[in-house]
């Protein structure tokens, strides 16, 4: 079975967007693919880790937001698409 593989997103005045390649400072969340917690579990400490090196918080789209919850660097969104 693959590994589910994040999207980086950016929030543009109008949407959200994948991220383009020059954007790399501008990332404002990960859309997360995959139905099990243990694939959300393995991207954690990859999402933490970006969220900290780019000093700000970041939003998660996912079907299981609760995995992000107690995170104060994440913002977990519900997604129907992932």
């Amino acid at each position: 079975m693959k590994t589910p593989q994040p999207i980086c997103m950016v929030r543009d005045s109008k949407e959200i967007r994948p991220l383009m390649s020059d954007e790399h400072e501008r990332i404002t969340g990960f859309f997360l693919f995959g139905e099990g917690f243990g694939d959300m579990i393995c991207l954690l400490p990859t999402v933490q880790k970006t969220a900290r090196r780019l000093g700000r918080s970041l939003d998660v789209w996912t079907k299981r937001p609760e995995v992000f919850a107690n995170i104060p660097s994440l913002h977990p969104r519900m997604s129907d698409d992932s």
